[in-house]
């Protein structure tokens, strides 16, 4: 068994450092966002199943089962606490988000909340009783078509549970704050939910009106890179 828990521990050494390291590098997920994802759940959950293997393996070698028992339980408890905590800690910012929108905003426009700001921008609060944001300045500056590929675009990560998918990765990374590769995960995940999203957009209202809301939100602030990534992945 020593020698399982030694190639379970290179194997949870590959998936938390190099192949998700790889992988961020990678141009290719762009082009095939939804084969990304599951390439990275595979890693993310690889990687946490073979560190506990390798404790598993250790507990059924005699001279170390008791560090290997303590060691799993431990990561285990561990995994657990930070994925609960970390979850926690989002639905209650949700919730204090959702009842602040409720105070200062309106709910009146195509069923989203609408913010008196002249900035035009957009997100999604997730949860059961989710919101659609947008700003007074995206009405103002964008036309009707451009309007509706923002709104699009927001009601895509609602109904595609992108907080759920990007989550396990926010968790991730708080685990291993010390791995480098674990923040970039949680990067290029949350940048795979936003093309699944613009992919939505883009087919529900045409590539010239997401293009159009991109462009204004780019000259508003929104990271140019990123923009840029997502307008040239096609």
């Amino acid at each position: 068994m020593i020698a399982v828990a030694v190639m379970l521990a290179g194997l949870a050494v590959v998936l938390a450092g190099p192949a998700p390291a790889r992988l961020a590098r990678a141009t290719w997920p762009a082009r095939r966002p939804v084969a990304a994802l599951a390439l990275w759940q595979a890693i993310g959950l690889g990687g946490g199943l073979a560190l506990l293997g390798t404790f598993a393996a250790l507990a059924a070698v005699p001279s170390v089962r008791w560090i290997g028992v303590g060691a799993f339980a431990a990561t285990l408890l561990w995994l657990i606490g930070v994925l609960v905590t970390s979850t926690a800690r989002v639905v209650l910012a949700r919730r204090r988000h959702r009842y602040l929108l409720d105070l200062l905003a309106e709910r009146d426009r195509a069923g989203v909340t609408v913010l008196a700001h002249p900035a035009p921008a957009a997100y999604s609060v997730p949860g059961w009783r989710s919101r659609i944001v947008v700003s007074q300045g995206v009405f103002d500056r964008l036309g009707v078509d451009e309007v509706a590929a923002v709104i699009a675009h927001e009601r895509a990560h609602l109904r595609q549970h992108h907080d759920l998918v990007v989550q396990p990765f926010v968790a991730w990374r708080r685990s291993f704050p010390f791995l480098v590769p674990a923040a970039a995960a949680a990067r290029a995940v949350e940048q795979l939910v936003e093309f699944l999203a613009d992919d939505a957009a883009r087919a529900r209202t045409g590539t010239a009106a997401l293009d159009g809301a991109l462009a204004t939100m780019a000259g508003e602030g929104v990271d140019v890179t990123a923009v840029a990534a997502r307008r040239a992945r096609i």
